[in-house]
């Protein structure tokens, strides 16, 4: 059993890489603490600006704390709670910045070497507070940096989810169909905009009547591979000319004088069927 006095040990002892990667005990927290506090006046510099010191406080934030010490800042949140609350330790946060101030530090320091202490205590001090400060700025610029790539692809998700379709299927218009008949409009590279959707239903009630509603007009088009509603559709030619001029010039010839005989009189029946 202890029975008092004091032993010496090094600033930064906890920084050897054997503990570097290690979680910290409460009581390794503690001792962190302690180390920490500077050991005369001083002042560090934070986010929100210089911060007076006096002996035996110290001031970190608890994202810094919870970093050094592998906990999560709850769990930090917790710790320093439990310190005050065996007074311990006092502590007050301020815009994000915690100053804590240990109790009874004088127990815990020797009086000999404070000229020596005092230059360790400020320079761990103000290395570890200029390394945690780094740090942040770094991770806060990581972490704008990625708000920023993210914006243009959540922006564009958005507008991919209410952007309206300027080519709609119409009600009357069965699903299958419909996208066979998109199909054969992206192959003829004719556009799917607004205007050429209003041109389109334009000729479907065009073209519309008791025989040829506008389902039977669509499915015929696309059956034939048309990207559009034409009137050859109803004339059962499947093209846009006249069904009477297919046949209106002279008959095909051939070698075969027979072939020839038959051809002709073909012709000449259509001609004459087509007045």
């Amino acid at each position: 059993m202890s029975d008092g006095g004091f032993y010496l040990m090094h600033r930064g002892w906890q920084d050897n890489p054997v503990f570097r990667n290690e979680e910290f005990s409460r009581r390794d927290a503690f001792v962190w603490l302690i180390e920490e506090a500077a050991y005369r006046p001083t002042r560090v510099h934070a986010s929100t600006g210089a911060i007076a010191l006096t002996r035996g406080q110290l001031s970190h934030s608890l994202r810094f704390m919870a970093k050094a010490w592998r906990w999560d800042e709850a769990k930090v949140r917790r710790f320093l709670a439990a310190l005050v609350k065996e007074n311990i330790i006092d502590a007050a946060t301020d815009a994000g910045q915690t100053v804590i101030s240990v109790c009874n530090y004088e127990k815990y320091q020797t009086i000999g070497g404070q000229a020596d202490a005092a230059t360790d205590a400020g320079a761990t001090q103000q290395r570890r507070g200029g390394d945690a400060k780094k740090n942040e700025g770094k991770e806060g610029k990581e972490g704008k940096k990625e708000e920023r790539e993210s914006a243009p692809a959540v922006a564009d998700a958005r507008s991919l989810a209410f952007k309206p379709d300027p080519f709609p299927r119409p009600d009357w218009a069965d699903a299958t169909v419909w996208a066979d008949f998109l199909k054969n409009r992206k192959t003829k590279r004719l556009p799917n905009t607004a205007t050429a959707h209003v041109k389109f239903l334009a000729d479907v009630h065009r073209n519309t009547d008791t025989d040829w509603p506008p389902g039977r007009l669509l499915e015929e088009a696309t059956g034939r591979g048309h990207g559009a509603i034409y009137p050859s559709i109803k004339e059962g030619t499947g093209g846009h000319g006249n069904a009477a001029n297919r046949f209106s010039g002279p008959a095909p010839r051939s070698r075969n004088g027979f072939l020839n005989a038959i051809n002709e009189s073909e012709a000449n029946r259509r001609r004459a069927a087509n007045g």
